[in-house]
């Protein structure tokens, strides 16, 4: 079928959601030597989204007919990154080196869940169908669905040729 005009929201009118972030985050470097850095840095972000309205909205013919069911909803995450590194500089004849070696992780726990539905919501995407708010809709709890965690360890040297004119940056 065609899309609905943009103007039309199929939403229903009691459905709502609070979603919000919190963050922190900070980095520090310390210069050890002349020509010696070393880095750190830490951050954790917590993200939410908890509502309810009517949800699993399928399409269920050419006209736009659809058909869905109200629940509750929520969706978490949880994510923590750090980093430690350090960086220098130095030549060895004619070539300069850039020189920088990391170690840095990222962890993400993801929840979420639905309430048991409650109430059909028959409806139609040109011409939606508006309905009061079902009895007995729960709040939603979220459940740890997946852990993510991504450890990972990098080193690099930019060298410097011809007085600057060509370089190689070499990592893995």
């Amino acid at each position: 079928p065609e899309a609905p005009s943009g103007d039309t929201n199929f939403t229903q009118p009691w459905a709502v959601g609070q979603s919000g972030n919190r963050t922190l985050m900070g980095r520090v470097e310390y210069d050890i030597l002349p020509g010696l850095t070393l880095h750190a840095a830490l951050g954790r972000a917590k993200g939410w989204f908890d509502g309810k309205g009517a949800g699993n909205i399928a399409l269920t013919s050419v006209a736009g007919d659809t058909l869905g069911s109200s629940a509750g909803s929520a969706f978490h995450l949880d994510t923590i990154s750090g980093e430690v590194g350090i960086t220098g500089h130095f030549a060895t004849g004619s070539v300069r080196h850039q020189w920088s070696a990391a170690l840095s992780s990222l962890e993400r726990d993801t929840a979420y869940g639905f309430s048991p539905p409650v109430g059909a919501v028959v409806s139609n995407i040109y011409a939606p169908v508006y309905y009061p708010e079902p009895a007995g809709i729960q709040a939603a709890t979220a459940n740890l669905a997946s852990t993510m965690r991504l450890p990972s360890f990098g080193i690099a040297d930019t060298m410097s040729f011809a007085q600057d004119r060509v370089k190689l940056t070499l990592g893995v």
